[in-house]
């Protein structure tokens, strides 16, 4: 409907319409119908310059492609409040794995999470919690699940994304056992 209008009002500034009507299109036009792309090209100048980057930065692309390193063919993720924050980083670790030949999959868990429940054996949790200058006195998912299972996780791995920290950690139902045969993460293939 725009193209419609804008010929109806070019139409209107050069002749169609009265003389008050042409006046109050002309002002609209800024006083010239090019004015507006003028306007508008400036505007997104701006747009691409100073807001897509920043855009970039908060990206979840790049963690997610941090995450998919750490994580086995056949791994399996419980994510609750990173799901809720930032979903994209578990869905680029999932597209980095694929993409690398290994299958991840990615279980949203939150009322079992919300209870600190166990996950399967050899199954990933991955934890949202406060950054180091954070002042919240609840307790996280990541204190949770350590002050519940201190000797059944094992961190992988540390990140960050935007303004939410989390930890990758791996539960072993059985830690005794699983300390004398635990794999090392495999490491990401060159393309």
């Amino acid at each position: 409907t725009l193209p419609a209008l804008v010929g109806y009002a070019w139409s209107g500034m050069t002749c169609d319409f009265r003389p008050h009507r042409r006046r109050i299109t002309r002002w609209l036009a800024l006083g010239h119908p090019i004015a507006w792309t003028v306007v508008l090209l400036a505007v997104i100048g701006v747009w691409i310059s100073f807001v897509e980057p920043r855009r970039a930065q908060d990206s979840g692309r790049a963690p997610g492609a941090a995450l998919a390193t750490h994580l086995p063919d056949g791994a399996v993720i419980w994510a609750h409040a990173m799901v809720e924050a930032r979903p994209e980083v578990l869905w680029y670790a999932r597209q980095d794995a694929k993409r690398d030949g290994r299958t991840v999959e990615v279980r949203w868990k939150p009322h079992e999470m919300k209870q600190t429940a166990a996950p399967p054996d050899g199954a990933f949790l991955l934890l949202k919690h406060q950054g180091p200058q954070s002042t919240r006195t609840t307790p996280t998912e990541l204190t949770r699940y350590t002050e519940r299972y201190p000797d059944h996780l094992q961190e992988i791995a540390r990140g960050q994304v935007h303004i939410y920290h989390y930890v990758l950690m791996r539960y072993t139902a059985n830690p005794k056992a699983a300390a004398t045969a635990r794999p090392a993460p495999p490491q990401r293939s060159p393309v």
